[in-house]
């Protein structure tokens, strides 16, 4: 059986020339492999996205328009 990967090194090279985004995105798919997720059930799932929906409504509180804008454009923009 052929060996068709390619070098660790090529890899390691080939990431440091990827942006820090692309980068940052290298590392979670690596940590996502290193800790799979056990599947959830609909429940779980539901109670988390109320948790979730729950945080955002609290952090969205007192803030204008204009404040909230501000804040999703900065988080995009990382």
């Amino acid at each position: 059986m052929t060996d068709i990967s390619p070098d660790v090194d090529e890899i390691l090279r080939a990431i440091n020339h990827l942006s820090a985004h692309e980068q940052e995105r290298v590392r979670r798919y690596l940590e996502s492999q290193q800790h799979p997720q056990k599947p959830r059930s609909k429940e779980e799932v539901e109670a988390w996205m109320a948790k979730l929906d729950a945080a955002i409504a609290e952090l969205r509180e007192g803030l204008t328009d204009e404040e909230l804008a501000e804040i999703i454009t900065a988080m995009n923009a990382e």
